[in-house]
């Protein structure tokens, strides 16, 4: 089994709020066609979902994080 520190936990939390950040950037660029803004979007919003899940596990003190295949 794998584990990780709640330090380890926040700096994913952290890194996925700084590409969120950027995917914001691009999403509101002049020269970023639809597509491109589109895809920020998409990308945007799995980045918040993937953050707030994490820290909430944080959070609530939860010891186990599912993952499904």
């Amino acid at each position: 089994m794998k584990t990780f520190t709640k330090t380890e936990v926040s700096w994913l939390i952290n890194l996925l709020e700084e590409e969120s950040r950027r995917l914001d950037a691009t999403m509101t660029a002049d020269g970023a066609t639809s597509m491109e803004q589109a895809l920020a979007a998409h990308m945007w919003e799995n980045y918040q979902s993937v953050k707030s899940r994490l820290a909430e596990a944080i959070e609530n003190k939860n010891k186990r994080i599912e993952i499904k295949y």
